[in-house]
């Protein structure tokens, strides 16, 4: 019996980016393997508008992984937590986590400027 050659990609199933203040930028690297007996070639795309993925192509040589790096970018929309997906050939393959903080006033972290914010203040 002859088996195919193919490629398997291995990932983790989702990753955090942490805390980013809008205006800010910040990232965390993924690592991709590829666990199958050929090279798998992908195209990675991160959604929705603030994350990002770099590079945006990759190819695995089989039993080999390779470094991206994800990333968030909030703007005053992306206040607060958000979720992103990590997609491989437009498959979502990961969630993306991450809180875009807000700069002045949030005291609590929790990504908006509120009445615990105020309450802290005094």
């Amino acid at each position: 019996m002859i088996l195919p050659r193919i490629g398997i990609l291995t990932l983790p199933d989702s990753v955090s980016i942490g805390q980013v203040p809008v205006g800010g930028a910040g990232e965390s690297l993924v690592w991709l393997g590829n666990a199958g007996s050929a090279t798998l070639a992908a195209q990675l795309t991160a959604s929705p508008a603030g994350f990002s993925v770099d590079p945006t192509s990759v190819s695995i040589p089989a039993g080999d992984s390779v470094a991206v790096t994800v990333g968030f970018s909030p703007g005053v929309e992306d206040i607060g937590y958000r979720v992103g997906q990590l997609l491989v050939d437009a498959t979502p393959r990961a969630t993306l986590t991450a809180t875009g903080l807000a700069a002045w006033g949030d005291a609590t972290d929790d990504g908006i400027v509120d009445v615990g914010d105020l309450v802290l203040a005094v």
